[in-house]
């Protein structure tokens, strides 16, 4: 019988996120676990999101995934940086870009690596 993957979250007054740690059986001796800190700005606005994976019984070892976060003036994230501490100087970062119009609609989002931004993936 596989083990039950668990997800235990503490919330600030806002009702938001302040870290979580999940747990995911991959076997019944294999699990992989996620501990989820949150920061948010002054505008309860989401600004670092870090995840630190840690894999008991196994031979890899441990990294901490990193997201940030940028807003324009309505809110609306406008740049979203991911990467894996240690090695963003070397495998870069993923960048996300989104451009709003007027009225907050999306006008164009795109991807790239932050070593290479002639990757630039749009949609």
């Amino acid at each position: 019988m596989k083990k039950t993957d668990t997800v235990e979250t503490v919330y600030n007054a806002m009702k938001q996120p302040l870290s979580s740690t999940a747990t995911e059986y991959i076997s019944e001796t294999v699990k992989r676990t996620y501990e989820t800190s949150y920061n948010y700005d002054k505008n309860n606005l989401l600004e670092r999101k870090e995840t630190i994976v840690k894999k008991p019984n196994s031979t890899e070892d441990d990294y901490t995934v990193i997201k940030t976060y940028c807003y324009n003036d309505r809110g609306d994230v406008v740049r979203a940086e991911s990467y894996v501490k240690g090695e963003e100087y070397e495998n870069g970062k993923t960048v996300e870009e989104t451009v709003y119009d007027a009225n907050g609609n999306v006008v164009k989002s795109y991807t790239y690596n932050s070593l290479d931004s002639s990757s630039k993936f749009y949609t």
